[in-house]
């Protein structure tokens, strides 16, 4: 017992030391509570971010809906070639018409002059 007395203290100081010790890797191990703020305002963020997204992406057209919309658009293009074949005959048809509309107007103003 006379080693406890004369050493005593250092085993008190080595305890304080094994228990300063265990406390400090314990902080650095767990999560404070300022932390555990901060993660769930984080973790908060990210789930109405995640939820904004899922209403995105419920918005979307579907695999379905772009292939109604495909199909859709090839028959628009050919609506319009038949449209362009249309108007180049008109086109035609338009030219045979002022060249007619042309002569009547010399005829008459050559008849308009001769009197």
């Amino acid at each position: 017992m006379d080693w406890l007395k004369q050493y005593g203290h250092f085993v008190v100081l080595g305890v304080q030391a094994l228990i300063a010790w265990a406390a400090w890797s314990m902080r650095n191990v767990f999560a404070t509570k300022r932390e555990l703020k901060e993660t769930d305002g984080k973790a908060a963020e990210l789930h109405s971010r995640v939820d904004g997204l899922e209403r995105d992406i419920q918005r979307l057209p579907s695999k379905d809906d772009l292939h109604r919309l495909q199909l859709e658009i090839a028959e628009l293009v050919g609506e319009i070639k038949l449209v362009r074949s249309d108007c180049v005959s008109l086109t035609g048809l338009v030219q045979r018409v002022e060249s007619a509309v042309t002569r009547h107007e010399m005829i008459i103003s050559d008849a308009a002059r001769s009197k």
